[in-house]
């Protein structure tokens, strides 16, 4: 069941709090354990001059707006560089710092579709909690209307449009783009053959008694439709229920790479033992 707007709001300070009495949960689905402390953020950005919080909403909108992985990431490498956030190393920290301001102005522009991906990946990578916390305390004017959004949210997970948390266009022909799902706690016991009944299963890279392995398919489609199958509570493979993940397209294409590796080592290695 959702939760009224103020009963949202009050578990949402308690969790800021550090309150023992915030058990946010289900359509929520933020402050999972291990969320990133937000004080030290919070302190770092009250020095910073009230120009550069408008600054960051420009940014944010040319983040959203920004088409494919190769743009995305020259935008949050140009904002990362900006002398102001000079005190923090924390590269990961910056980059949700400008999506913070891609929140924003996502809000006010209402489009729906790019806040539920971007709320979702900061609360994947436990920056939930910082985002809650920046729009409160420096774009309080929107911080009802992100209350009310994620009240509204499915509890249902949903994928997630790449590392860039944009939604990039998907007329990318490479064959990993978003079609990979890998596994991890499988169990001893398991075979290739334990992950047949997957529909649009192209092929399992696993090796058998190995705890992880990752699944491709032969579309987007069908890589969501496995994930959401190996999600359900009762899913098990070998009487085991497995973590599941489904790889962003900047995790596809590094997983293109690591193979496209491997296969070249294993030509010239080939070559080799001929001679």
């Amino acid at each position: 069941m959702a939760l009224s707007d103020e009963e949202l709001e009050n578990k949402m300070d308690a969790a800021f709090n550090g309150s023992s009495e915030s058990d946010l949960s289900g359509p929520t689905f933020l402050f999972r354990e291990g969320q990133k402390d937000s004080s030290g953020i919070l302190s770092f950005l009250r020095r910073l001059n009230p120009s550069f919080f408008d600054e960051l909403v420009l940014a944010g909108e040319i983040l959203s707006n920004a088409k494919g992985i190769q743009a995305s990431k020259t935008c949050i490498a140009s904002f990362c560089s900006r002398s102001e956030l000079e005190g923090t190393k924390d590269s990961n920290l910056k980059k949700y710092i400008l999506k913070a301001g891609s929140v924003v102005s996502n809000l006010r522009s209402k489009d729906s579709k790019k806040l539920e991906v971007l709320i979702r990946n900061f609360d994947k990578y436990s920056y939930a909690g910082i985002l809650m916390a920046i729009v409160k305390e420096f774009y309080p004017a929107d911080y009802q209307s992100l209350v009310d959004f994620i009240n509204t949210m499915p509890a249902k997970p949903v994928v997630e449009e790449g590392g860039c948390a944009v939604a990039c266009d998907g007329s990318a022909k490479d064959p990993f783009d978003e079609t990979l799902v890998a596994f991890q706690g499988l169990p001893v016991s398991c075979v290739r053959e334990s992950f047949g009944h997957f529909p649009g299963l192209v092929h399992a890279d696993y090796s058998r008694g190995q705890p992880q392995g990752v699944l491709r398919f032969g579309t987007p489609k069908e890589a969501i439709e496995a994930f959401t199958i190996a999600s359900e509570p009762t899913f098990q493979i070998e009487g085991v229920h497995p973590a599941v993940h489904l790889l962003t397209k900047e995790e596809c294409e590094a997983y293109s790479v690591e193979i496209t590796a491997m296969k070249l080592q294993r030509k010239i290695e080939g070559r080799h033992r001929k001679h």
